[in-house]
């Protein structure tokens, strides 16, 4: 029989067991979880064991964040953070301070904005940048990172030639500043971090998981190298499932590397296709013209074709597929892909946020046995009746993010941030107060999501996801006793425990 290091006591620990779905008390050895319920955790006790009274404080698996641009998260940090303006004139208010602290020719970079939320509801522009900042090169990216804007200093610093594909023009023909698709890349190049902001960028991020009780993340968009390193240097303090892009399918292949590839903290996850592009930027394919705007219905990124041969080198590399897709038209597109390629087995293929559902797309996801990997802190930013998921599809709005016919349908669901914002508490707090009072789930269902399901979708539902003997120690501990339904998203974290070692403690 195993001894306990550490019994975590008096708690109100909520399993996510169906077997022993609550309990008090949880024994722990080394790195994972031997006893849970008081008789079989103070069974394992012994000389030397660690108590932790929790004094009635709820107790979760660790959040499992199954969709995150984790290192580009934190490398933002350090960028000039547009999130909550309220206008333009506010942002150029921002931007005139950083340039302030800025030596002139030097790039000021912002991020997150939402013309959503702001007075005028639209885009800003080079224009407007160039009002308040001329002697700097800009970029701010939209809150989505689909859409970017940057100034003229910013476009002549690029040197974006003037007939590529996403370098928008105005009805006169003249360049807005506004950039979609590979027009970004030319940017990308200029403003690319170094060694050491991306390793400064990657602490910053694990202890902004840490504080949020998020003990392991998805990452569809990081850097691998820089990921092993924080591992062997103990940096990295919670476990990594990391995607990779398509275009790295090559390599892996000749190297012999697949989904799985790894150990418990840092293994190699799904292979990450794009079908589309975003609600807010217009470019989510739609079968029917944005509300909005009736001269588009957005742009697959790719053919059907195409994705069919990319999901079949996919699947031959035995790797998981991963497909971003958000409109009605993007999801059709893939899931047809998918059942003409009829590739049998354990696949687990997920398409990344699939938003725009109708009954017809979600008993398809059915049938073809689909993880819908979703993100309700979505639903909680633009998902109200006059937002902009309103305003771009009209009455269409209410058919985003359908969870609850997904959950009644039994269709694998998991959930993520997408970093927009990161915090498991917001996105269970909008997924059981949709205002779409039809699309709500309940309270356990939205923790699933972050827990057993998001486990499933990185094929970890035996190491992760709930309390239960024999699983990793991976918990979070929350600074309220209940969890009340209005208020999910005031709660903080008390304790983050990763491995059986507290890693972040509010105390």
């Amino acid at each position: 029989m195993k001894f306990s290091d550490l019994i975590i006591e008096n708690g109100n620990i909520i399993t996510m067991d169906a077997k022993k779905p609550k309990a008090s008390a949880v024994a722990i050895a080394e790195d994972r979880i031997i006893a849970v319920g008081d008789d079989e955790a103070w069974a394992t006790a012994r000389d030397g064991t660690r108590y932790i009274d929790l004094k009635g404080k709820v107790v979760l698996p660790g959040f499992i964040d199954c969709h995150t641009h984790f290192l580009q998260m934190g490398i933002s940090l350090a960028y000039l953070d547009l999130r909550g303006t309220s206008s333009i004139d506010e942002v150029l208010e921002k931007l005139k301070n950083r340039a302030g602290e800025t030596e002139k020719g030097k790039w000021i970079i912002g991020c997150r904005w939402d013309e959503s939320k702001w007075e005028e509801r639209r885009y800003i522009t080079r224009h407007d940048i160039d009002k308040a900042i001329p002697d700097n090169p800009v970029v701010l990216r939209r809150m989505d990172g689909h859409l970017w804007v940057v100034n003229t200093k910013g476009l002549e610093a690029a040197n974006i030639p003037r007939d590529h594909i996403g370098l928008e023009r105005d009805s006169a023909g003249e360049i807005t500043g506004l950039l979609r698709w590979g027009a970004k890349n030319y940017i990308s190049q200029c403003i690319s971090p170094s060694q050491k902001e991306m390793m400064n960028g990657l602490k910053l991020a694990v202890n902004e998981a840490l504080k949020n009780g998020v003990t392991s993340v998805n990452e569809l968009s990081g850097n691998f190298r820089l990921y092993r390193e924080a591992a062997d240097s103990g940096e990295l303090k919670v476990r990594v499932y990391h995607g990779m892009g398509y275009d790295s399918l090559d390599a892996l292949r000749k190297l012999g590397l697949a989904t799985g590839f790894g150990n418990d903290l840092l293994k190699f996850g799904p292979v990450k296709m794009f079908m589309d592009g975003s609600i807010g930027a217009r470019t989510a394919a739609l079968f029917e013209p944005y509300n909005d705007d009736h001269s588009t219905n957005g742009q697959l990124a790719c053919s059907q074709d195409r994705i069919y041969e990319q999901i079949k080198s996919v699947h031959a590399n035995g790797s998981q597929v991963a497909i971003h897709a958000i409109g009605d038209k993007g999801i059709k597109t893939i899931l047809d892909a998918i059942e003409k390629a009829n590739l049998q087995g354990d696949h687990r293929y997920r398409i990344e946020h699939a938003e725009l559902l109708n009954d017809d797309l979600l008993d398809q996801s059915k049938k073809l046995n689909i993880i819908l990997s979703i993100q309700p802190n979505f639903i909680g930013e633009w998902g109200g009746p006059g937002e902009l998921y309103e305003a771009r599809l009209g009455n269409r709005y209410k058919m985003m993010n359908p969870l609850r016919a997904i959950v009644d349908r039994k269709i694998s669901i998991a959930f993520g941030s997408d970093c927009m914002p990161f915090g498991p508490l917001y996105g269970i707090w909008s997924a059981v107060n949709n205002p779409i009072n039809e699309n709500r789930i309940s309270l356990h269902e939205a923790i699933y999501g972050y827990t057993l399901g998001a486990a499933y979708a990185s094929f970890e539902e035996s190491l992760k996801g709930s309390i239960e003997p024999g699983k990793l120690a991976d918990l979070a501990v929350l600074s309220s006793t209940e969890i009340p339904e209005e208020g999910i998203k005031d709660i903080s974290i008390e304790m983050t425990i990763v491995g059986g070692k507290v890693e972040y403690s509010r105390s």
